[in-house]
């Protein structure tokens, strides 16, 4: 009696190491599981940063070549009335100005209508 009680006693203490066995080793397979998915988050995350940060960095140098192209100093002969003709910055343009295109060409920054004439573009030239 004494040694069946002791034999199953022996076995439920093997069962029970058993049992501990198997959690540790799912404990392990989860830790390891936890790791991939961190290094795969932590990949993605730096992909991200990169490309966002690239993205500012070329949105930045657009601008900044626009503010260049915008604020050239050139000049526009404006037609402000009958025969009254003036020479004036092209900064200080409105809408509604009639402008005279020289004969031999000019670049304009800035949307313009053809009333009479013709004109030879360059289209890559237009954003």
């Amino acid at each position: 009696m004494i040694l069946q009680e002791t034999v199953e006693a022996i076995n439920s203490l093997i069962l029970v190491k058993m049992i501990k066995c198997s959690d540790l080793n799912s404990a392990h397979e989860n830790e390891r599981e936890e790791k991939k998915l961190l290094k795969y988050n932590l990949s993605d995350g730096r992909k991200k940063v990169v490309g966002i940060t690239t993205s500012i960095i070329q949105t930045r140098k657009n601008q900044k070549n626009l503010k260049g192209t915008v604020h050239s100093l050139d000049t526009a002969i404006v037609c402000r009335g009958n025969s009254n003709f003036e020479q004036i910055p092209t900064s200080d343009l409105v809408p509604g100005d009639v402008i005279l295109i020289p004969s031999n060409g000019c670049e304009l920054q800035c949307d313009a209508v053809l009333l009479s004439g013709n004109c030879i573009v360059n289209e890559s030239m237009l954003t």
